[in-house]
C-alpha cells in the first residue's frame, strides 16, 4: 500500500487507554477501504486501503475525509492529526496486529473547537474540498450532521467544494436542478437543457440494469442515504421563426454516459413549435459541483455543428 500524506501537529499528545479499545472495523467503498479503531473517545486510528488504479495523490485525501466523516459522526466539526512521533503513546496496550499498523493510516483526535490547536482541521471544509474525488458518497450519519451544522438539507444537498469561497461562507444551497437556456442556429432556435437530479422526473416504468448501487432495477436505500441519486437530462426545442427546422444525427455528450444518440430519426421544428427529448437516465449524486459541462453535436442543412457548454446548478434561492 502506499504511503499516506502526513499531517503534522506540534506538541506532545498523551492519550491514556482504560481497556475500552475495539477492533478494527473494515469496510469497503467505489474507490477504497477503510479500517478504524477507537482508541479513546475522542480518538481513532483510521487507515485506508486504495485500489491499485487509485491516482496516487488520492490516497492522503481519503484518509483525511474519512477522519473528517468519522469526527462529524462523533459530534465535533474540527479534529487534528497525530504525528508519527506522537503515536506510540496512543498505543500504550495493543494486540501485535494493531502495532504493525501504528505507522500506517492516521490517528484522529477530535476537538470541541478549532481554538489554539496548531494544523486543526474543519470537517465541513474537508468534506466540501473532496466531495468531487468520491462522487459525493458520504456516510448518512456524517450527512445528518451537515445538516445540522446548516451545510445541508435533510436530502443532502449542499454547497460542494467547486462553489466559490464567497457562496460557501454565505451557506448558499443547491437544488436538484441544473439548467442551459441559450440560443443555437444564430438564434432560430433556442435549445433549454436540465438536468434533474433525484426521481422527479425519472419515467415510472424505468428500471435500471445491474449496476453498482441498484436493487431490483432502483437505487437501493443505503445508496440513497449516501447521497446516490438518478441524474435525468431532457433538452426543449423551441424554433423561434416561421420556418420548419430539421436537425438530425444528435448526440448529447455528458460525464455520466458518454456520447449517447438521441434520436435516430430526423426532428422537424415547426414555426414556434417546440419538441422535447426523451429522458436519459443515469446514475449520479447529489452532491456535485455547481457547474456541468456538456456538448451537444448535430447535423443541420448538411453540416455537423458542434455546442460545448455549461448547465449551472441552480440555488434554491432562484426556484420560482
Amino acid at each position: 500500500m502506499r504511503s499516506s500524506v502526513r499531517y503534522v501537529v506540534a506538541g506532545i499528545i498523551t492519550i491514556m487507554l482504560w481497556g475500552c479499545t475495539t477492533q478494527y472495523s473494515y469496510q469497503r467503498v467505489e474507490l477504497y477501504g477503510y479500517e478504524e479503531r477507537r482508541l479513546a473517545d475522542n480518538t481513532f486510528h483510521v487507515w485506508v486501503e486504495v485500489r491499485d488504479n487509485t491516482p496516487l495523490n488520492y490516497e492522503g485525501q481519503l484518509t483525511l475525509r474519512r477522519c473528517a466523516e468519522l469526527a462529524l459522526e462523533k459530534g465535533s466539526r474540527y479534529f487534528v492529526l497525530l504525528t508519527k512521533e506522537n503515536r506510540q503513546s496512543v498505543f500504550r496496550e495493543v494486540d501485535e496486529a494493531s502495532l504493525r499498523r501504528v505507522f500506517r493510516g492516521n490517528v484522529v483526535r477530535f476537538l470541541p473547537n478549532n481554538e489554539g490547536v496548531l494544523d486543526s482541521q474543519d470537517a465541513v471544509s474537508v468534506i466540501q474540498k473532496t466531495n468531487a474525488m468520491v462522487k459525493g458518497r458520504i456516510s448518512s450519519k456524517a450527512r445528518r450532521a451537515l445538516v445540522k451544522l446548516g451545510r445541508g438539507t435533510p436530502e443532502g444537498i449542499i454547497s460542494t467544494s467547486q462553489a466559490p469561497a464567497a457562496e460557501e461562507q454565505a451557506g448558499i444551497v443547491y437544488s436538484e436542478y441544473f439548467e442551459f437556456n441559450e440560443p443555437i442556429l444564430d438564434g432560430q432556435v433556442r435549445m433549454h437543457l436540465l438536468i434533474t437530479l433525484g426521481r422527479e422526473r425519472v419515467p415510472p416504468l424505468w428500471r435500471f440494469t445491474s449496476r453498482p448501487f441498484v436493487t431490483d432495477g432502483r437505487i437501493s436505500k443505503s445508496a440513497r442515504a449516501e447521497g446516490i441519486a438518478e441524474e435525468v437530462y431532457e433538452i426543449y426545442f423551441t424554433n423561434l421563426g416561421d420556418m420548419s427546422i430539421t436537425f438530425s444525427q444528435m448526440e448529447l455528450q455528458a460525464r455520466p454516459f458518454g456520447r449517447i444518440e438521441l434520436s435516430p430519426a430526423p426532428m422537424v421544428l415547426g414555426p414556434k413549435q417546440y419538441i422535447k427529448t426523451d429522458p436519459i437516465v443515469s446514475i449520479g449524486s447529489i452532491h456535485q459541483p455547481s457547474e456541468k459541462e456538456f456538448s451537444f453535436r448535430y447535423s443541420y442543412a448538411g453540416e455537423t455543428e458542434e455546442i460545448v457548454g455549461v448547465a449551472r446548478r441552480l440555488r434554491v434561492d432562484e426556484l420560482k
